[in-house]
């Protein structure tokens, strides 16, 4: 389970700004769930590569399930069918709404969708962005839903456009000031294509390196910084709005390192990116780059134990501080934690562990609503045929 962030924008942008410099508070907040083990957000069926959302009208929790295909025609040797949904979360309650919303169901193993990702706008409207591709025509339509707020969003531009092949990977989407941005992977470039609902005419942009756990966050009220993998890197290339690439593609990483999934969180005019690196026979360990244009990339080792840890996701916190949470530990015994980041460093005293004890837990995602923080973490049983569920709490720091 890995995420495609959604960016707080300018709603915490003055605080964020000085994220890693600001003193921490005298009195710590344990990052304990309100609610032990969370509340089950997925419907019984399994779920897997959760994202989240949150804004002062709502929470939304997305993710992906596969099984079988219902046409017998297509059960075998085909694989599993992909299935995207969304659900409301209430702020106050942190319990389902209502049914899980379908995003995209694949009917036939011709028919390709890449995400969902989620974006959230300045506005705190939360959309469910997929991008679907039908084999043999190569048809590519990007469609944002809108789960959260009022009014709807307007249609991602361009509308359906036409590939020699369908494109396959994972999308990136955010929102930058009322409008949202998304990257999606487009073969004929060799790289993405942006859509947008600010974007006019196509936008394809070739990228050296493959399109490996994109994700991207808000860069004031009019650009973006979209982060991947490339090459045993983590690389950030700036896009405006309308989805033209400013400026040369920035290497976020030190050289010589094994790196991981990247997070990107907005805090205004930067962008922190987190991410796990390991060199030699290390432990994974997680590392705090923080973007500005026209400034030097700076950087943090975050020490958060013994253990190897990865999977970072990152949530604004208060007096310039982060929350942060992560995957520690190896193999069937790894757990999801979560604590403050304070003047480049884990407080200690605020770390807790999120997930059930005794229970393998997959990858977890931080967000706040600017009035507390909330986290989804996935959790995968050892009883045979017992299927991973996701998980959602809100915790006791902010």
């Amino acid at each position: 389970m890995r995420r495609t962030s959604s960016s707080s924008l300018l709603l915490f942008g003055a605080s964020l700004a000085s994220a890693l410099v600001i003193s921490r508070t005298s009195v710590a907040q344990t990052c304990a769930p309100s609610v032990a083990g969370g509340v089950v957000v997925t419907e019984g069926r399994g779920g897997m590569s959760a994202r989240l959302a949150a804004s002062s009208q709502g929470i939304v929790v997305s993710w992906v399930e596969q099984r079988a295909f219902a046409s017998a025609d297509f059960r075998g040797g085909s694989g599993a069918a992909s299935h995207f949904y969304a659900r409301v979360v209430d702020r106050t309650s942190v319990t389902p709404r209502g049914a899980a919303q379908s995003l995209f169901e694949q009917s036939a193993p011709y028919e390709l969708g890449m995400g969902p990702a989620l974006a959230q706008t300045s506005d705190g409207r939360i959309a469910g962005v997929v991008c679907t591709c039908v084999g043999g025509s190569a048809n590519t339509l990007c469609a944002a839903t809108t789960l959260v707020g009022t009014p709807a969003l307007a249609e991602l531009r361009p509308r359906m456009r036409q590939s020699s092949v369908c494109p396959q990977g994972s999308l990136a989407a955010t929102g930058v000031g009322a409008n949202v941005l998304v990257a999606s992977p487009f073969p004929d470039a060799d790289g993405i294509r942006m859509y947008g609902t600010a974007v006019g005419a196509l936008q394809d942009v070739a990228l050296s390196g493959a399109v490996d756990v994109p994700t991207m966050a808000a860069v004031g009220s009019d650009q973006a910084l979209y982060v991947r993998r490339a090459g045993g890197a983590i690389e950030g290339r700036l896009f405006d709005v309308r989805g033209n690439a400013r400026g040369r593609p920035v290497v976020l990483s030190s050289p010589r390192n094994q790196v991981g999934t990247p997070f990107a969180l907005s805090l205004g005019d930067a962008v922190l990116v987190a991410f796990a690196q390991k060199r030699g026979r290390d432990p994974w360990k997680i590392h705090f780059a923080t973007y500005r244009p026209g400034a030097a990339v700076t950087h943090a080792d975050i020490t958060t134990g013994t253990q190897p840890a990865m999977g970072p996701s990152l949530a604004p916190s208060t007096n310039g501080c982060v929350v942060l949470s992560w995957t520690e530990g190896t193999g069937r015994t790894t757990v999801a934690r979560a604590g403050r980041v304070c003047n480049g460093a884990l407080d200690a005293t605020t770390t807790a562990q999120l997930s059930q004890p005794g229970v393998e837990a997959g990858d977890s995602e931080v967000v706040t609503d600017g009035t507390n923080v909330f986290a989804v973490w996935q959790e995968i049983p050892a009883a045979r045929g017992a299927r991973a569920e996701l998980r959602v709490s809100r915790l006791g720091c902010r």
